[in-house]
């Protein structure tokens, strides 16, 4: 069986497009550190989370916080910050106590970053040319079907977009989430954008049946590695209840790329060669063409490494959390 046939390689390059914390890894030192830290204010938006359906009715705040913050330690613990310090100061307020020397914009990503993890399939009017690798062709030749009023053509599928994005946009500048158009269709913004303009973002298919909604759910023992040419990956298994449901997705999708949706952004849409079934693995970049790794690449790259790993290994948050203030202990307080 050709590797292929096990495990996808998913060429993401710079996947978090998120600084390096310039240093090895977050200081081991215990949360009583006082002198010198952080505290980092968030807030829990439990309305919003309740308006979205997030959280089911009858299920109390207190119990929703409870999990969240139990979600928050074990990523922050998983990422290399021991013993967190989390104090509740309100029913939807909290603060974290950093110890120093720790990379305070890459903690506050960590908290209050959502964690999803989704694979979709992007929608393009047209499709080229493509052979499989062993000469077959692509199951489907064409994805866009066309919408309410708006015919499944190139010029259907543009005006489909433009019209997707500024129900996306209106949407978000009022606070809402983003409810599509068409339950079929749904629109993203690519990473690294600011969402102004429909070339910042692209289509998406979302099945109507949830077993073909795959991310990271179905996803385990996520876990550091590297290549013979020394490129840094992560290493995901396929959880062997979700591997035929997997393998079928991809079979009936090779050909076409399946884009790769963290927090709500494209990251990449690598073309599905070949059915896929129990591994997958994100190449996050590594050796150079000509000569070695410097050492701020290595150190960015392990960085990479262990965000991921601590976010897609304590599950996305249901709850949205951000970021509000921070303030300095001083030595003695």
């Amino acid at each position: 069986m050709s590797a292929f046939r096990w495990r996808f390689v998913l060429l993401v390059q710079a996947v978090l497009g998120l600084a390096a914390c310039g240093q090895d890894g977050p200081s081991k030192r215990g949360a009583e550190t006082q002198g010198g830290a952080t505290v980092l204010l968030f807030t829990i938006d439990l309305e919003g989370a309740r308006r979205s359906k997030a959280i089911p009715p009858g299920e109390g705040d207190d119990l929703v916080v409870a999990q969240l913050l139990r979600g928050l330690e074990a990523r922050l613990e998983r990422y290399g910050v021991a013993h967190p310090k989390i104090v509740i100061t309100a029913g939807d307020r909290f603060e974290l106590q950093v110890p120093p020397d720790v990379d305070l914009e890459r903690i506050k990503s960590l908290v209050t970053a959502t964690g999803d993890l989704q694979f979709r399939i992007e929608v393009l009017p047209v499709y080229g040319e493509f052979e499989g690798l062993n000469g077959e062709p692509r199951p489907r030749s064409r994805v866009w079907e066309g919408a309410d009023g708006i015919e499944a053509t190139p010029l259907g599928f543009t005006l489909f977009k433009v019209k997707e994005v500024n129900r996306w946009r209106q949407q978000h500048d009022l606070g809402e989430p983003y409810v599509p158009s068409d339950a079929r269709y749904r629109v993203a913004p690519h990473e690294g954008t600011d969402g102004s303009k429909p070339e910042d973002f692209e289509v998406l298919e979302e099945p109507s049946d949830p077993k073909q909604r795959m991310g990271g759910h179905i996803l385990a023992n996520v876990r550091p590695g590297l290549d013979t040419d020394d490129n840094s990956h992560i290493h995901f298994d396929v959880k062997p209840e979700y591997q035929v449901a997997f393998a079928d997705w991809t079979g009936a999708n090779v050909g076409l790329p399946m884009a790769i949706v963290f927090n709500g952004e494209v990251r990449s849409a690598p073309t599905i060669n070949s059915r896929i079934k129990d591994s997958v693995v994100i190449t996050l970049g590594g050796r150079p063409a000509f000569g070695p790794q410097s050492e701020s690449t290595v150190r960015e790259l392990r960085d990479k490494q262990r965000y991921l790993i601590a976010i897609l290994s304590s599950g996305a948050l249901r709850v949205p959390i951000r970021f509000k203030a921070q303030k300095r202990l001083e030595a003695g307080k």
